[in-house]
């Protein structure tokens, strides 16, 4: 499809594109940012690529390869947007159990929960070894 085509085709998706500039890390390159418009003018998608830069002046061939690029891109994109990922429930085992509740003496003293072989010492000791 052509570059005219596909800029149509994003045109009647309802989405439109904004180009910028950005510095890059990369001596005598620079970053072209794609932005991929809703109706509403918030960005939806966005792409950056780096250019050729001969000193202060983008080459234009090389920015007019990564716009082509950036137009193929775009059209993809808008044609079939990924799908945000669906939070999945949590199974049903994982899924805490409550914490029973202290029981307390009628004047506010906590009862204290039993120990394990008391049962066992009280029985040696009414039978000596």
């Amino acid at each position: 499809m052509s570059t005219t085509g596909q800029l149509q085709a994003i045109g009647s998706r309802g989405y439109s594109l904004r180009w910028s500039q950005a510095p890059s890390d990369r001596p005598d390159y620079a970053t072209l940012v794609l932005e991929v418009m809703d109706r509403g003018g918030a960005v939806a998608f966005s792409d950056r690529r780096p250019i050729k830069t001969s000193g202060s002046v983008v080459t234009k061939e090389g920015e007019a390869v990564q716009r082509a690029a950036q137009i193929a891109w775009a059209d993809e994109i808008t044609r079939h947007p990924p799908v945000p990922p669906v939070a999945e429930a949590p199974p049903p085992e994982s899924i805490a159990e409550p914490v029973p509740v202290q029981e307390e003496m009628p004047h506010g003293e906590e009862v204290s929960p039993p120990v394990s072989g008391v049962v066992d010492v009280e029985a040696q000791a009414d039978h000596p070894v």
